[in-house]
């Protein structure tokens, strides 16, 4: 590494919801990453506290009694210092060790404000991935043009944020895109919740709305 290779600091800011033993893993797990400047963050919505985490003099632990993502993502963006905010969920598992760095450098080259990461659903018992279906549109893409067409919901191109949200999918490889959404991505501590309608902590209180993940990253 270069003697004036610049490392930015990150914060990583983890929702977690009754996955104490998850949530644990992933700690353990970030304790490992290569890079000095790490803070790491947990937001704890469950029901009982974790005692494990409490008790960790490296990590900042926070309860909250709101059990709505946005605002445990919002919480924990309030009291982290780093540069840029890594978001990830509790039951998510590193692949990459060496990802921090790879990330700093793409910041540097691209000047970028968010990025979104690459990752895989392995744990599709959980309920952050029971999310509800079209069983008709599934698996039909001429009755899907067909819905686009009378509806006026156009398929966005691949990384791009259409009217009404909808949006294209995210690239499979390092491209500029529109927007970053989902479980897990980066973004400049700066640039969080400029843009963003705070009435909607009421809306996925009570669970009256979707997309608690993609809202901040439209709001970026």
């Amino acid at each position: 590494m270069s003697p004036f290779y610049t490392m930015l600091s990150f914060s990583i800011v983890i929702s977690t919801f009754n996955r104490p033993e998850k949530v644990c893993e992933l700690v353990n797990e970030l304790f490992k990453v290569k890079t000095h400047s790490i803070e790491i963050v947990v937001v704890d919505s469950s029901d009982k506290i974790n005692n494990r985490l409490y008790e960790l003099i490296d990590i900042k632990y926070i309860r909250s009694k709101h059990k709505n993502q946005p605002y445990q993502r919002y919480l924990g963006t309030s009291v982290a210092t780093g540069d840029f905010i890594v978001f990830l969920d509790d039951d998510m598992e590193l692949v990459d060790s060496d990802f921090l760095v790879k990330i700093n450098e793409i910041i540097l080259l691209e000047d970028v404000v968010g990025l979104a990461l690459n990752f895989k659903d392995k744990h599709q018992d959980t309920t952050l991935s029971a999310v509800p279906k079209s069983a008709l549109f599934k698996n039909s893409n001429g009755l899907k043009r067909i819905k686009n067409w009378f509806t006026g919901f156009p398929d966005q191109p691949e990384g791009s944020l259409g009217l009404c949200g909808n949006r294209g999918k995210q690239s499979s490889f390092i491209a500029p895109t529109q927007y970053v959404s989902g479980g897990a991505f980066v973004a400049k501590r700066s640039c969080l919740f400029q843009n963003f309608n705070f009435q909607l902590f009421d809306l996925f209180e009570k669970r009256m709305g979707m997309g608690e993940d993609a809202i901040i990253g439209y709001g970026i």
